[in-house]
């Protein structure tokens, strides 16, 4: 579930930057080397990114309506960037790049340097692109995929956009991966397939499960999970029955829930989302969050003498965010200060380091200091939650 957009200023219809868009092209996930429109980034063994796109289209400019230019505007593409500042986009070049890049199928920068070397025409579809843009709808709607983690992966109407939040909590859950030699995976509303996809390139010998409750969001994660070690499971994240056979024997459990709460006023490109992924029921959006913590504590396998109050564990490691926002990039600092938290389990003064499962879920800020009530009444021991790159309570983090 994404955060939510400022609300607008007073007098100004604010649409959404693609700046953090393309924060996630130039800087696509902590852990990757940032490199925009990097073409290992874009070497998806599953296909992610290669279907369901308009790059079949041969390259055109498209036709504009006569007089639609007006006066100092040159060309289509300057035609564009009008539409979209009148629109009320605070970037409104970027806004038509994405859309062109992404229809022509190519990376950002690797489209930008066609253009200025005058090898890049405009693809077709571009100008109906921009008017649905214009309409608010999400450019990754409109061009079919999304960046995540260096990767790009299939979208649309229908299932979540992933957002860099979501990239940090699977940057969070990596790293815990990578602590167990092969790792059980339980990935609960997995939407796209998002937060699989990750574990499942980025940690080898991981097996993952993928659950998804709506069909048509499964459909995309069929998609870009194919090909890797991960079986995408149809059914319900908070179902007592679900992947029963898996009971106390899952390394980590990773979910993005439904988990708005009620009254929560959606930014523009939220409200083209679909509803069943946003809402997380219950006046403080918790009902669906408290039902997969429930599913995760039945699978996540039990600690070995779990002592979370011991003194002499070490903090997990940890990385440190450089700064810059949504264009922040990870280094991986083994070294450094433990990861931000905002909140810890009363009387808990070590981090979580005893062997056993984790669980790692994305909740929303104002949920921070309920959600560690309601772990510990389902019987987690030990339990913290992370700040996202903006410095909000964002990421649950806890053990059996």
């Amino acid at each position: 579930m994404p955060p939510l957009a400022s609300p607008p200023l007073p007098g100004r219809k604010e649409m959404p930057d693609a700046g953090a868009q393309a924060g996630q092209a130039a800087s696509p996930g902590q852990g990757v080397p940032p490199q925009e429109g990097s073409g290992a980034g874009s070497a998806n063994p599953d296909g992610c990114g290669t279907g369901g796109r308009a790059n079949d289209l041969p390259p055109s400019a498209p036709t504009w309506p006569a007089g639609a230019q007006g006066a100092g505007v040159s060309n289509p593409l300057d035609v564009a960037i009008q539409a979209l500042q009148t629109a009320g986009y605070a970037n409104p070049a970027l806004e038509a790049e994405l859309l062109a890049s992404g229809l022509a199928g190519q990376p950002l920068g690797e489209w930008r340097t066609a253009a200025w070397q005058g090898r890049a025409a405009l693809p077709g579809g571009f100008e109906a692109a921009v008017a649905r843009r214009v309409a608010g709808e999400p450019s990754q709607y409109i061009t079919g995929r999304a960046p995540f983690r260096g990767g790009e992966l299939l979208v649309g109407p229908g299932v979540l956009i992933p957002r860099p939040e979501t990239e940090w909590l699977a940057e969070l859950a990596i790293t815990a991966a990578r602590d167990y030699r092969q790792p059980v995976v339980v990935d609960l509303g997995t939407g796209c397939g998002a937060l699989a996809w990750a574990i499942a390139t980025e940690v080898p010998g991981a097996k993952v499960y993928a659950v998804e409750l709506s069909a048509e969001a499964a459909s995309y994660a069929r998609q870009n999970l194919a090909g890797l070690a991960v079986e995408l499971v149809l059914g319900d994240a908070t179902s007592p029955d679900l992947l029963a056979e898996l009971n106390g024997q899952v390394d980590l459990v990773v979910a993005n829930p439904p988990y708005l709460p009620a009254g929560t006023v959606l930014g523009p490109d939220l409200v083209h989302e679909p509803a069943q992924a946003l809402w997380g029921g219950g006046a403080a959006g918790l009902d669906l969050p408290r039902g997969f913590l429930a599913t995760a504590r039945r699978l996540m396998a039990p600690g070995e003498g779990s002592d979370a109050t011991s003194t002499g564990d070490q903090p997990m490691p940890s990385g440190r965010i450089s700064p810059g926002g949504a264009g922040a990039t990870w280094r991986a600092a083994p070294g450094d200060q433990p990861l931000p938290s905002s909140r810890v389990f009363p009387g808990q003064r070590a981090a979580l380091t005893t062997q056993g499962g984790q669980v790692f879920m994305e909740i929303d800020p104002s949920q921070a200091e309920s959600i560690l009530v309601l772990a510990r009444q389902l019987g987690f021991t030990a339990g913290q939650v992370h700040q996202d790159l903006a410095g909000r309570p964002r990421v649950f983090h806890a053990r059996p």
